[in-house]
């Protein structure tokens, strides 16, 4: 897993299977979309899980991403409020978004209304969309 170095110690497991290794960039940066090869180990055999909608350029792994939704695509205005700054920050998600939803073997989404919209938009990923709700902390379990 590749974690940044300010995450929580309770979101790491202790499986005997899984290894860390601190990257220190924003997972939404341009570094991390440009230049994934660059931020850590990439093994021709591992498998590369993007949970935030962007998926790098390059990698030399099979990968998976999770797109929450498409509003960069659909509403941009909602997500960057100036206009000053909404046609380079739709370019850079956008194009991220695409990008993901073109290279990755499986798409996880979060929604049926999410699922639709990804196939309604790009036909072509319906047999690679997977629908998995976001999953409450064991916190908010009822009393």
């Amino acid at each position: 897993f590749w974690t940044h170095p300010d995450a929580p110690p309770e979101l790491r497991t202790d499986a005997p299977n899984a290894e860390y290794e601190t990257v220190a960039v924003h997972p939404n940066g341009p570094r991390s979309l440009a230049l994934p090869r660059t931020l850590g180990s990439l093994e021709e055999a591992s498998l590369f899980h993007s949970p935030h909608n962007i998926l790098g350029l390059g990698l030399p792994c099979r990968a998976v991403t999770t797109v929450h939704d498409l509003m960069w695509l659909s509403h941009p205005e909602y997500c960057e409020p100036s206009p000053w700054l909404r046609p380079v920050r739709t370019l850079f998600f956008g194009g991220g978004i695409r990008h993901a939803l073109a290279q990755s073997r499986v798409v996880l989404t979060v929604s049926e209304a999410s699922a639709d919209d990804i196939a309604t938009r790009f036909p072509t990923l319906r047999g690679r969309i997977v629908v998995s709700p976001n999953a409450a902390d064991a916190r908010f379990a009822p009393r």
